[in-house]
C-alpha cells in the first residue's frame, strides 16, 4: 500500500491494481476498542479486484478540513480513463457522497450516513457530539447540493428513529436510490449486518 497523503486532516493510500476500475472506499469515525479509538481502511477486499484509494478523515471532521482538491490532483495520475465509484459507512458515506462534488463516479455506495451532523441542521443528533462539537469552522455542513445529476447514489439505512430522520433529508431523485432495511434493531450497523 503506498501513501499519498497524510497530514493533520487526511490520509490517502492506495492499492494499485490492473483493472479499468478504481473504488475509493472512505473510512466512517473509527470504533473504540479497549478504550481507544481506532481507525482503519474499510472495504480492503475491494482491493482484489480494483484499484482501491482509501481515504480517513483523521479528525472525524465529515470533511470539514479535507482539502479535497488536493486529493483530485494528487490522484489525477491514478484515475485518469477508468471508471470511479465510492464506497463508505457512516461518516464515510457523508464523505462519499461529498468526493462526488469533485470526482465523477459512476455510482456512490453509502450506509447509514449522515444527511448533516450539524445541530443547526438536525438538533436531535447527537451521537457523534464528541468530535462534532470540535468542529470550529464548518465548510461542509449538510449534503445540500452534493448530488451530481449523472451519479447513481445507493444510500442504505435501517428503520430506527434517528436513521429515518438522517434519511428523510436525503432529496428525493431518480439517481438518488434510498434502501430502507424495515427494522429498527440494526440501528446504525446496516454495512456490518448486511
Amino acid at each position: 500500500m503506498e501513501t499519498l497523503i497524510d497530514n493533520e486532516a487526511v490520509k490517502v493510500t492506495i492499492l494499485t491494481n490492473s483493472s479499468r476500475n478504481v473504488v475509493f472506499c472512505f473510512t466512517g469515525v473509527g470504533h473504540a476498542m479497549g478504550g481507544i479509538d481506532v481507525q482503519k481502511e474499510e472495504f480492503y477486499r475491494i482491493s482484489e479486484s480494483a484499484t482501491t484509494i482509501f481515504i480517513t478523515d483523521k479528525q472525524r471532521q465529515w470533511g470539514n478540513y479535507i482539502d479535497f482538491d488536493e486529493i483530485r490532483f494528487r490522484l489525477e495520475p491514478y484515475i485518469k480513463d477508468k471508471k470511479l465509484y465510492a464506497i463508505g459507512n457512516s461518516m464515510g458515506g457523508f464523505l462519499a457522497v461529498v468526493a462526488s462534488r469533485y470526482f465523477l463516479f459512476n455510482s456512490v455506495v453509502a450506509f447509514a450516513p449522515q444527511y448533516s451532523v450539524s445541530k443547526r441542521i438536525i438538533p436531535t443528533e447527537d451521537r457523534w457530539d464528541k468530535y462534532v462539537n470540535k468542529i470550529k469552522r464548518w465548510k461542509i455542513e449538510s449534503l445540500e447540493g452534493c448530488f451530481a445529476d449523472k451519479i447513481n447514489y445507493y444510500i442504505f439505512g435501517d428503520f430506527s428513529k434517528k436513521e429515518r430522520v438522517q434519511l428523510g433529508l436525503f432529496p428525493n431523485q431518480d439517481n438518488i436510490h434510498k434502501i430502507i432495511i424495515r427494522n429498527n434493531v440494526w440501528n446504525h450497523k446496516v454495512a456490518l449486518k448486511l
